[in-house]
C-alpha cells in the first residue's frame, strides 16, 4: 500500500500517521500516502485528537517538546524536557527537568490544558520520570479522567500518589505507593499490603482486601487470591470466582 521509504513510521490513527523522512525529519502522511504536514520536526508523535506533541533540536542538540494543531501550527512553544500524552485535552509537561538515563530529574512540573488554553504550574509535587518505561508505568497515572489525575508528591522523602485535579489542587492528598488507572469512576489502591477501591474524592468503595485489582470495565474487574483470579462488581461482590491462570480487564467490543 506504502513502500518502504521512510527511516521510521507510526501506526495510523485518527487517520494519519508520523512518520520520519530520509532528510531525518518528521511528519505526517494520510493513508492515501498524500502529506498532511511537512516534515520540520527532529521528533513527533501521533496526534491525540486535535494535538500532537512534536520536539526540535536546540543548538546544545538537546530536544524540546512543544504541542502542534492539524496543521502543524504550534499551539505550545517548544520549551519542555517532556510533555505526557494528552487526556480530556490536558497533560502534564515538565520544564528545566534534566534527561539522564531514561529519567527525568528536577525541573518544573505544569498542566498544559489546551481546552482553557492555559499552562499551570505546579507547586509541593515531584517527580522522576522513567521515559523508558513511560507508556507501560505511567501513561495509567498521569492521565485525567473525569478531571483528576494521579501525580506523585513527596511526604518524608517518600514518593506517593494522590488525585490532583486541573487547578493543580489535591483532591486526595498523596498516600499510595501503588495505584490503577482511573476508570468508571473507581480506581485501585495498595494499601497495608492489599488492593482495594476508592472514588474520585477519596471515600473507600471496596475494602482493601484483595491480593491484586485492575481497573473497572463495564462494571466489572479482576482480583487475584492466590494463584488464580475472577471478578467483582462495584459492591465488591464476587461474581466470578477465582478460577482463571491469567485474566485481561474486560472491553467494550464493537
Amino acid at each position: 500500500m506504502i513502500p518502504a521509504q521512510f527511516r521510521y513510521c507510526s501506526n495510523f490513527e485518527n487517520g494519519k500517521a508520523m512518520v520520519v523522512f530520509r532528510s531525518g525529519k518528521a511528519g505526517y502522511i494520510n493513508r492515501e500516502k498524500k502529506l498532511l504536514i511537512s516534515p520540520r520536526w527532529d521528533t513527533a508523535f501521533n496526534f491525540q485528537g486535535n494535538f500532537a506533541i512534536a520536539g526540535k533540536k536546540t543548538i546544545e542538540e538537546k530536544i524540546l517538546y512543544g504541542v502542534i494543531d492539524n496543521t502543524g501550527n504550534t499551539l505550545v512553544p517548544y520549551q519542555y524536557s517532556w510533555i505526557t500524552n494528552f487526556s480530556e485535552e490536558k497533560a502534564f509537561a515538565n520544564q528545566g527537568g534534566v534527561l539522564e538515563n531514561g529519567r527525568i530529574n528536577g525541573g518544573t512540573w505544569m498542566i498544559i490544558n489546551m481546552k482553557e488554553q492555559a499552562i499551570l504550574p505546579l507547586k509541593d509535587t515531584t517527580l522522576i520520570v522513567e521515559i523508558d518505561n513511560y507508556n507501560e508505568a505511567y501513561s495509567n497515572l498521569l492521565k485525567f479522567r473525569n478531571d483528576v489525575a494521579w501525580f506523585p508528591g513527596r511526604v518524608y522523602g517518600e514518593i506517593l500518589y494522590g488525585l490532583i485535579n486541573p487547578s493543580g489542587k489535591w483532591v486526595v492528598r498523596p498516600s499510595y505507593k501503588v495505584v490503577n488507572k482511573i476508570n468508571e469512576g473507581l480506581t485501585a489502591i495498595f494499601n497495608n499490603g492489599r488492593m482495594g477501591f476508592i472514588d474520585l474524592k477519596g471515600k473507600e468503595i471496596i475494602p482493601c482486601k484483595f491480593e491484586s485489582a485492575g481497573a473497572f470495565n463495564n462494571n466489572l474487574a479482576w482480583f487475584k487470591e492466590g494463584k488464580k483470579y475472577g471478578f467483582i462488581n462495584k459492591n465488591g461482590e464476587v461474581v466470578i470466582p477465582p478460577k482463571f491462570e491469567d485474566v485481561r480487564d474486560f472491553m467494550l467490543v464493537k
